[in-house]
């Protein structure tokens, strides 16, 4: 299973709205490499080495609510609702089981911050689920044994 070489700083978070990724124009968020020094990467970088181009292997679901997704190398992800900022994202009947997280943007949803992950059934279509979830969602991923 193959790790990133960081993990989300939960003490500093996001830097929206203080920093930007001069290539994306998405926020930075603050991580701790795997030697303790605390730094700061871009959103899609980050996720990206989590979860980009990984095929989702497990949802838990509670009341047609998402809970959790784990991507196969082991990255899980709790999605936060981009209004409320809690686990409170309905699947609608679409569920990203099965699908592979091919594509990330940032905007928002309903005037909230959100990061939009699209999936699909294969790594190179275009996304068929687009999945916003509020950004403090990325400080939520583990790496499970």
């Amino acid at each position: 299973m193959s790790k990133p070489g960081f993990v989300f700083d939960p003490s500093l978070g996001l830097l929206d709205g203080i920093a930007k990724c001069a290539e994306h124009g998405d926020p930075l968020v603050s991580v701790i490499d795997s030697e303790g020094q605390a730094g700061c990467l871009c959103l899609f970088e980050a996720v990206n080495a989590y979860a980009g181009m990984r095929r989702v292997i497990g949802v838990a679901e509670t009341d047609g609510k998402l809970e959790k997704i784990t991507f196969e190398n082991g990255a899980a992800l709790t999605p936060l609702c981009p209004h409320c900022e809690k686990a409170e994202i309905g699947s609608i009947g679409n569920s990203p089981l099965g699908l592979t997280l091919v594509e990330m943007h940032w905007g928002d949803m309903a005037g909230f911050p959100a990061l939009w992950m699209g999936f699909s059934a294969t790594a190179s279509g275009k996304p068929s689920l687009n999945l916003p979830v509020a950004l403090e969602s990325v400080k939520t991923f583990t790496m499970v044994e």
